[in-house]
Parts: structure tokens; C-alpha cells; sequence
């Protein structure tokens, strides 16, 4: 596969930049991924006693539940290619007692790991951002054992993920020179169906799968839910607009929003997809 023009190279810079906020907001929505977490260690099959490998594990998911879950006689190794993600997932593990954890630095396609050292491998929301995923994903088999499994989320379709993307439209619409639709549209690179089987199947996975799952949380109205999305999804721009600027992206973004509105909630929606792999 092609590298996309705004290569991983661009990307490790905007999350070496938003590190210090994923880590600042990581506690308070950690109860809001629970589910999102779940989803991906119960289709991958993590279970106690288990060595989990999870990559681009960001300020700690799903790495810290995976940990929990393999408990005292399991081991997980969380990745990610910014030292101050690791920094903190670090110290985060060690204020939850999870000293079945380890993280590293490390880039997915090119990991510091012998062949067959897990049984398990995740990747929640960081495939989308490499340069080759087929390259990324033969390496995860490299490092699994015959017969472990890797399981993968990575976001759906726009128009089902209500929650996040208005956000980032409210803010593209009143600076369209500062968030570009590239960096809108990135994370979308594999919402189309087939895409993450297709990946897994050229990389020489076995046993592949891939379904969707569409959530439907309730948000209540008048909360400021979306500024932890933009310091930790476009701090760059969103830390450098003054007050009158924000309040302008702010009710840009409330307009969107009320086509969802519910009383005193909006119904919105979020869609990811999973795919699985055995590998052989």
C-alpha cells in the first residue's frame, strides 16, 4: 500500500505534541472507554495468564484493562512510537498496582520484540496512522505464536460516529486554514467494510473476521464533552485560538449537535470496526 501524503512521520509529531493532554483527560474518561475496551480484549480473547502485546497504547488502552485482565500469572507490553505516552502509561500503571506491565517505545513496524513472544496482540485506534499496515500487521504475526490472535478497532464511518466528528467540522469550519480535510478524514482510512479483514488477510493472517459495532451514547446538553476530544485530537490548533475563536468553533459546533437532540440529552452514535486474526 501507498503511504498517504501526510505520513506517520506527521502523525508521531501531533501526538508527541498532544501527549501531555491524552494523559491530563486519561483518568476522567477512562469509565467512558469501558466498553469500547471490552469490545476489542473480548474479541481478541485475552484471559488470564496470558502475554498481551497492545500497540500504540497511547496513555494506557487498552493496555491497563488488558492488564487487569491477564492478572498476576499474565503479562502485557504496551507500545507506542512517543516516549511521553509511555511516560505516562507508566505512571498510571504503577498508581493502579499494575506491575504485570510493561511499556515501550517502539513503532509498529518495526518492533524490538524475539518472534512468538505472545499469545495476544491489540491495536485500538492506531493502525490508521502508519505508513504500511501490511508491514505493521506481518510484524504482529512475527511476534505472536502460532495460533495467537490479534483483534484490531479502528473507527467507522463518519456519518455514524456523531459524537467525534461534528467536533472536528465545527472547528474546520471556522478555521479551515489551520485543520486541513486530510487530517479530518485520517482517522477514517479503514471505516469502509472490508478493509481490516483485507489487511489482516494480505499480512497472512488465518481465521480472519471483521464486523461493526454502532454505540449509542447519551451525552447531556450543555456539558462541554468535545474539549477533551480537541486538546487531545487537535491541541495544536485548538491551544492556540483565543477565546473569541473558540467561542465561535463552540457554537458552530452546538448547531451541528442539535439535530441530535433529545430533552435534555443529544442521542448520539459511535461506530467502530474489529477484525480478528489466528496467526499461523
Amino acid at each position: 500500500m501507498t503511504p498517504l501524503p501526510d505520513d506517520a512521520a506527521r502523525w508521531r509529531a501531533h501526538y508527541a505534541h498532544s501527549a501531555g493532554a491524552w494523559t491530563r483527560w486519561a483518568d476522567t474518561l477512562a469509565e467512558q472507554q469501558t466498553k469500547v475496551n471490552a469490545l476489542l480484549l473480548d474479541a481478541a480473547g485475552v484471559a488470564p495468564g496470558q502475554r498481551v502485546l497492545d500497540l500504540a497504547s497511547g496513555a494506557g488502552e487498552p493496555a491497563l484493562s488488558a492488564a487487569a485482565r491477564v492478572g498476576p500469572t499474565g503479562h502485557v507490553t504496551a507500545t507506542d512510537v512517543v516516549p511521553a505516552m509511555i511516560e505516562g502509561l507508566r505512571r498510571r500503571a504503577q498508581r493502579l498496582g499494575l506491575d504485570n506491565l510493561a511499556g515501550e517505545v517502539a513503532s509498529m513496524e518495526r518492533l524490538p520484540f524475539a518472534d512468538a513472544s505472545f499469545d495476544v496482540a491489540t491495536c485500538r485506534y492506531g493502525l490508521m496512522y502508519v505508513d504500511d499496515p501490511v508491514l505493521a500487521l506481518r510484524e504482529a504475526a512475527r511476534v505472536l505464536r502460532p495460533g495467537g490472535r490479534v483483534a484490531l478497532m479502528v473507527w467507522g464511518p463518519e456519518a455514524s460516529n456523531t459524537v467525534v466528528w461534528p467536533v472536528f467540522r465545527a472547528l474546520q469550519s471556522v478555521v479551515p486554514d489551520r485543520l486541513s480535510e486530510a487530517e479530518v478524514v485520517r482517522p477514517l482510512r479503514f471505516a469502509a467494510e472490508g478493509q481490516l479483514a483485507g489487511l489482516l488477510g494480505a499480512a497472512g493472517f488465518a481465521e480472519v473476521a471483521e464486523h461493526e459495532t454502532v454505540m449509542r451514547p447519551k451525552l447531556r446538553r450543555g456539558v462541554p464533552f468535545w474539549v477533551p476530544l480537541l486538546e487531545m485530537n487537535a491541541g495544536e490548533v485548538w491551544g492556540s485560538l483565543d477565546d473569541a475563536t473558540r467561542s465561535l468553533v463552540e457554537h458552530a459546533l452546538v448547531d451541528r449537535l442539535e439535530r441530535y437532540a433529545d430533552g435534555e440529552h443529544y442521542r448520539l452514535s459511535t461506530s467502530v470496526r474489529v477484525a480478528v486474526g489466528t496467526r499461523r
